[in-house]
């Protein structure tokens, strides 16, 4: 007779163990894509782009040729001595993925025969960086200790200024982040679309990442990181994640259908409600919930949807970095890494150059010789001394020097470290275009953007190097092109992106004022969704852009220029009628020669926006009036006191309400009206006199006048 106590004891342990397996979060993917679509509104429109590119190439029968190398970052972050774990460690989740994505793992053996003729072969070799993105020598690890003591699915660890590490170019290496994500969460990915992320990676706990070394049974073979990196190549849970109804799907032909995960390490086979029938569940594939140890296959079908949806991505240039490649260090190489000033346009032409100067080479650099210039006049020379170990860089402050108003160009270069020839020249040297303005352009301002871009004397700031203003042909409010800010696959919050004009004497005019057409419409429902909007701002300078001052700002609907809807889920294009002229006064400027005004526009992801025809002058309200024969809107009483009545129901859409003097000052304003009223406008405190304005509002423009006794 068996012994009851021992019976139940076993029971106990068993239902323990499949407790504390059940607490472990084995895969967050899915709760962290839900917090990527909440914060950006155009995320799962672009995942079904990328998913429709996919099945239309897999249709096809195309696939990405197999044999690609993919350069990774491991980026380790640790509270503790213990989560830094070993170098050694990371190589063997490195081996890990290369024989899992081949086909090349040992446990193949385990998988049912029955299954084991459509075992699938990625042909993808990950390989630790050898060379990082400043073309120095790495070994594809960065570390750094942190204050922070866990992390979670909220990104935090993909951000220095959070406590974790920003990411390095994602075209050029793929990111992986290492560290502690509590005592439960295993690890999570982020699926592609078809707009870059500089988020993109997986982000893995430090016990469960590699084998051997700290890893943690049952999660101790690698396959947590095979798990969400095959996430990140498009494949889904086996089970398709529809809470057993058998209605969902992994987009994979050859895998069986699936009740849901599974955990541990389940005795082949196991069947439920979607497979009722043996072989029934395919539990041991890798994107399923079982452990390390019991994990040993992607199908073929898994393998020809990760090649198509690594060839469909924008991640596809991953195969072309030579990130692999081993850098070769010179012994003593000094490199002019850039100029810092002078740069844009300059009041005057006392010029102190800042450079930076880089050790690019393998030993400690005392002393360089920096020699630098303005066009072709002789050089000078500093002889900069200190300690720049290798791959360190310094910036360096030079002797001022003169030159004249007009267009230059500043030249540095860097020679003799250490007192010898500089082995690699290839480096040495640096320049860029300055412009020494005393007095700006006359009026008037001009530019519609027909010509060369950016247009010749503006200045375009991009400082994330991705998605900026350029020229379009696609619409325009006068000639055939305009300027346009693509905000439909600028995947990204807060960036910030300028069009600086040319500096401009304002003297000339007594009311000078900045007007400019614009298009815009946004991506979300602003009732649904009100807390999204890109931004438009026009901020001036007295000082060559010293000091900045504000003097325009619109965002979400009060940017928005078409009638309703305010917005749409395509990429948008204007029409003719979209089109609305907004002016800004700088008559408070009119006293300076040496004006800089720059268009500032911030990102959140929403819609495009489109600008043409900018002018500059004392008359921008009478041609924008002009301009636009709409109308004339009824006011009454006409002469009035105290109010004037103003009959805004020939408008549509919010309107925007402007009164001007007749020496085209701004007087009041006002926007967000809706036009169904009439509106009531005190002008008890205004000047007698006769008063011109205009209200603006989905792409119209009408006028209005009144005298006030």
């Amino acid at each position: 007779m068996k012994n009851p106590i021992l019976l139940i004891s076993c029971a106990v342990l068993m239902l323990c163990s499949t407790a504390l397996q059940a607490q472990q979060i084995r895969c967050s993917t899915n709760d962290h894509e839900q917090q990527l679509q909440q914060a950006n509104p155009k995320r799962q429109q672009q995942r079904q782009n990328l998913e429709q590119r996919v099945r239309q190439m897999l249709s096809a029968g195309q696939r990405s040729t197999p044999n690609i190398t993919i350069p990774v970052v491991v980026h380790v972050l640790y509270n503790g001595t213990a989560q830094s774990i070993s170098d050694a460690q990371i190589q063997s989740q490195i081996d890990v993925l290369n024989e899992d994505f081949n086909r090349l793992n040992a446990d193949t053996t385990n998988t049912p025969a029955l299954w084991k003729p459509i075992g699938g072969n990625a042909g993808i070799t990950f390989c630790l960086a050898q060379t990082d993105p400043s073309g120095a020598p790495t070994n594809g690890i960065e570390r750094r200790q942190t204050t922070v003591n866990s992390f979670n699915t909220n990104d935090n660890i993909k951000s220095f200024a959070t406590g974790g590490l920003d990411a390095w170019d994602p075209t050029q290496y793929f990111n992986i982040w290492v560290g502690n994500l509590g005592n439960f969460l295993l690890g999570y990915a982020e699926f592609p679309t078809t707009a870059l992320s500089n988020t993109y990676g997986v982000v893995i706990h430090y016990n469960y990442f590699g084998r051997d070394g700290s890893s943690n049974a049952p999660f101790n073979k690698g396959r947590t990181a095979t798990h969400e990196v095959g996430h990140c190549f498009g494949l889904y849970h086996i089970w398709g994640d529809d809470g057993g109804s058998c209605t969902g799907s992994d987009q994979v032909a050859d895998t069986p259908p699936q009740g849901g995960e599974y955990y541990g390490c389940p005795s082949y086979p196991q069947t439920d409600n979607c497979s009722p029938t043996a072989p029934g569940a395919m539990f041991m594939n890798y994107m399923d919930y079982t452990d390390d140890a019991c994990m040993n296959l992607f199908t073929q079908g898994q393998a020809t949807r990760v090649l198509a949806t690594f060839n469909g991505s924008p991640y596809s240039v991953l195969q072309n970095s030579t990130a692999c490649g081993t850098a070769n260090l010179f012994n003593d190489d000094a490199q002019l890494l850039s100029i810092q000033s002078p740069s844009g346009n300059l009041c005057t032409g006392n010029v102190n150059p800042v450079v930076t100067i880089r050790n690019a080479g393998a030993d400690t650099i005392t002393a360089v010789d920096i020699r630098y210039f303005v066009d072709n006049n002789a050089p000078q020379l500093y002889n900069w001394t200190g300690t720049l170990l290798p791959l360190t860089s310094t910036q360096v402050s030079l002797p001022a020097i003169s030159t004249i108003s007009g267009p230059h160009t500043f030249s540095a270069v860097c020679t003799q470290p250490n007192g010898q020839a500089d082995p690699n020249p290839s480096n040495d040297s640096a320049g860029v275009s300055f412009n020494v303005v005393s007095t700006g352009n006359a009026l008037p301002y001009a530019e519609g953007f027909e010509g060369a871009f950016p247009p010749t004397g503006t200045q375009l700031n991009n400082p994330d190097n991705l998605t900026t203003f350029e020229q379009t042909t696609a619409a325009f409010r006068t000639g055939t092109k305009s300027m346009y800010i693509n905000n439909y696959d600028y995947d990204s919050n807060g960036q910030v992106d300028e069009l600086v004009l040319p500096n401009l004497d304002l003297t000339s005019v007594s009311n000078p004022r900045l007007a400019f057409w614009l298009a815009y419409r946004l991506y979300t429902n602003p009732t649904s969704s009100p807390n999204y909007s890109d931004t438009l701002t026009v901020q001036v300078s007295p000082d060559c852009g010293q000091t900045w001052t504000e003097v325009y700002r619109k965002f979400g609907t009060a940017l928005v220029t078409t009638p309703s809807p305010s917005y749409t889920l395509n990429a948008y294009v204007p029409v003719a009628s979209h089109w609305r002229r907004d002016s800004v006064d700088l008559s408070a400027y009119a006293n300076l020669d040496n004006v800089v005004v720059k268009l500032r526009h911030i990102t959140d992801y929403e819609n495009n926006l489109y600008i043409d025809d900018i002018n500059i002058d004392g008359a921008a309200l009478t041609t924008a009036l002009a301009e636009n024969p709409q109308g004339q809107l009824s006011v009454s009483p006409n002469p009035a006191r105290d109010r004037v009545r103003i009959d805004l129901s020939p408008m549509k859409g919010l309107v925007q309400l402007q009164v001007y003097d007749l020496s085209g000052r701004l007087i009041d304003n006002r926007s967000g009206l809706t036009p169904v009223q009439v509106f009531e406008l005190e002008i008890e405190s205004y000047s007698s006199g006769s008063y011109i304005g205009m209200c603006t509002g989905s792409g119209e423009v009408f006028r209005f006048s009144f005298v006030k006794d």
